[in-house]
């Protein structure tokens, strides 16, 4: 997985004790460029699960599931952009991972924190009620168990968490690992928590995988169920 970048990145610790905290840049960007990308890029070539696109990428979901507010009008839709946006290699390429960093390693903007927190709120309860228009006639017990992970960055802390469907309108947010970002020779033992998170992950999309094939079979009748469809559970104003 990310094992030959970690690698190579314990190799060029700094064993005297520097890194990032002797910086001089706080932007948000310069950290997620120089720490945070190379462990999801690796994850990305590495797993083959889900690519991911970068440095404010625009999540279309948001706009689609409120079109119907704006009279259809795409222009006047909000726009989201994340610093990452990673889709599963499915057939409908479900926008399955928001990563957000939200600060430099020196100090946190509190405001930005949470703002980029309520973003990645928004985003992805889009992409599940996106997922939702794709499988109307599928059992919405199986769609529950879809869900949307997010990675969200605060100075040198990542947090991974998901997000999947509670009932009509309402949301599941759970954490799931939390871990340190270093590059302190002296600190290297904290990337084991950061090897888990990335496990973790993995292993999601795995299971969104096989969710998504489940419900692709069972909204073309390929499989049958018990139970009401997701039309049936949310009604029309929820599938867009």
């Amino acid at each position: 997985m990310a094992l030959g970048w970690c690698s190579r990145r314990i190799y060029l610790m700094d064993r005297k004790g520097g890194g990032y905290d002797t910086v001089s840049s706080n932007h948000e960007r310069s950290f997620f460029v120089e720490y945070v990308l190379p462990g999801i890029l690796a994850l990305d070539k590495t797993s083959k699960l889900v690519p991911f696109f970068w440095c404010g990428y625009e999540l279309q979901a948001v706009k689609e599931v409120s079109m119907e507010g704006y009279d259809l009008d795409l222009i006047k839709t909000p726009k989201r952009y994340v610093d990452a946006l990673g889709k599963l290699t499915t057939m409908c390429e479900m926008d399955a991972v928001v990563v957000e960093s939200s600060s430099g390693p020196i100090s946190e903007n509190v405001t930005h924190s949470i703002e980029d927190t309520l973003k990645i709120y928004e985003c992805a309860s889009a992409s599940l009620k996106k997922e939702a228009s794709k499988y109307k006639d599928a059992s919405i017990k199986t769609f529950k168990q879809l869900r949307v992970f997010s990675i969200h960055v605060i100075m040198n802390e990542m947090t991974l968490s998901e997000t999947m469907l509670k009932g009509a309108f309402t949301w599941r947010h759970v954490q799931l690992r939390s871990a340190t970002i270093t590059d302190k020779w002296d600190d290297r033992l904290k990337l084991v928590r950061y090897f888990e998170l990335l496990a973790r992950l993995v292993e999601g999309l795995r299971e969104c995988a096989a969710t998504e094939k489940k419900l692709d079979q069972q909204n073309l009748g390929v499989t049958r169920f018990e139970g009401r469809t997701v039309r049936e559970a949310l009604g029309t104003g929820f599938c867009v």
